[in-house]
């Protein structure tokens, strides 16, 4: 199961490889989420880190939408293990992700999965540095 906490106790998964890790762009820019522990590691196994409690979030993707959708096969199997544990999984912008639009994530900006307690105030978190981001 998912592990509840607080979201400055949060701890937050990630690429290990900088050229992957285009949270990169947003965690500096948080004040919340830049003081959080991290766990970095490759391979999609970030999801089973949040389903079992051992990291409470795991982001992929930047404010502004990437060149490249996002692998359909590189989530697929992630994304049913986090909400059988009782955790969420949405777009940046808190859509559903959706796998039925051939081989990319085209219709989605990003990836956030959660323990679910913290999920609202991460999306909230990105749309308010969307926000500045168009005032600079």
């Amino acid at each position: 199961r998912v592990a509840p906490c607080a979201s400055e106790a949060a701890i937050m998964c990630e690429s290990f490889e900088a050229g992957h890790r285009d949270g990169d762009e947003i965690r500096p820019r948080s004040e919340l989420l830049r003081s959080l522990a991290d766990l970095r590691l490759d391979s999609m196994s970030k999801y089973g880190l949040v389903a079992r409690g051992e990291a409470h979030i795991y982001l992929r993707g930047g404010l502004r939408p990437k060149k490249r959708s996002e692998c359909v096969w590189d989530h697929v199997a992630g994304v049913p293990i986090v909400l059988a544990a009782g955790g969420q999984v949405t777009d940046l912008r808190g859509r559903p992700l959706d796998f039925g639009s051939g081989r990319s994530l085209c219709n989605n900006e990003g990836i956030l999965a959660t323990n679910g307690t913290v999920h609202a105030e991460v999306l909230a978190e990105i749309a308010r540095l969307r926000g500045e981001l168009l005032l600079e």
